[in-house]
């Protein structure tokens, strides 16, 4: 099923986002941050967790899976980013939404 990134105000979303370690060294805790800003780069809404170690499996990949709040937002175009940080490391993604 291909991502969809228009809602209704009456839809539930959610975003997922798994994560990954090294191979080479024993898993560590990982900070999760998701953000949905509107047009105007203000921050609607934020979310900060962390995976710890433990919640890495024997392929080395933690899940995070988020609700998002498109009942709260007005019709108009918002943007996801998604950032996992450990350390010095990080990786982040973004992706815009329209909710009608």
């Amino acid at each position: 099923m291909p991502a969809r990134r228009e809602f209704a105000r009456t839809s539930r979303a959610s975003a997922f986002v798994r994560v990954y370690q090294r191979s080479r060294e024993a898993p560590q805790p990982v900070s999760v941050t998701a953000q949905v800003h509107d047009t105007a780069g203000r921050v609607l809404m934020k979310d900060a967790v962390s995976l710890e170690a433990a919640q890495f499996g024997a392929n080395r990949a933690a899940d995070y899976r988020i609700a998002l709040p498109i009942e709260r937002l007005t019709a108009g175009e918002y943007l996801l980013s998604l950032e996992a940080a450990q350390g010095q490391h990080s990786a982040g993604r973004a992706l815009r939404f329209t909710v009608r």
